[in-house]
């Protein structure tokens, strides 16, 4: 009678290999499902508030130099420049300017919204007056919402798309045809 013992031993053996190789391929699987998903999230904008670039801008609310509440989700489904900066700030006051042409340009496309650090209702109201500015300034005296943002130096600008994902971000001052290409990107062109 030949012996079989080796022949059932190799059967055996890829036997319960292959269980454990449908295991490593659903493992793969799942994974390849995880990342795609995790890949769809980010590119359309994380539902987790940060402030980064592909995450949802967190939300806040200001006064503006009227003394009314503005709230940054109450733009939500326009496309957002935010801009943090100061009075006493020489790059803020260069791009102040250029901040005015594309509010004034772009009209319904954009809607600029400034947070002032640290200046007082007067002093930010004058500077407004000086550089004829017609796009609602908002008064971050206490600096909450700069440390929301991590602002560390200024200015600092957010480009932020029609669902609240933050599209772009800036630190320092900006020319006009930068900002303008970074509302482009924000708005999706």
């Amino acid at each position: 009678m030949p012996d079989n013992s080796s022949e059932v031993g190799e059967k055996m053996s890829t036997q319960k290999k292959f269980p454990l190789s449908k295991g490593v391929m659903a493992l793969l699987a799942l994974a390849v499902v995880v990342i795609g998903l995790s890949a769809i999230a980010f590119s359309s904008g994380s539902k987790e508030a940060r402030p980064e670039v592909g995450y949802t801008a967190p939300d806040f609310t200001l006064s503006d130099l009227d003394g009314n509440p503005v709230k940054l989700s109450d733009f939500r489904g326009q496309v957002v420049y935010l801009n943090f900066w100061a009075t006493w700030c020489p790059p803020c006051r260069e791009e102040m300017p250029a901040i005015e042409a594309i509010h004034k340009e772009m009209g319904d496309k954009v809607k600029v919204l400034a947070v002032n650090i640290e200046g007082t209702r007067d002093e930010v109201s004058a500077f407004a007056r000086e550089f004829g500015l017609s796009f609602p300034i908002v008064l971050d005296s206490d600096l909450s919402v700069a440390r929301k943002y991590l602002v560390r130096g200024i200015p600092v600008s957010l480009f932020i798309d029609k669902d609240g994902v933050i599209r772009a971000k800036y630190v320092g001052g900006l020319t006009k045809d930068k900002m303008a290409q970074a509302i482009r990107k924000a708005s999706g062109g």
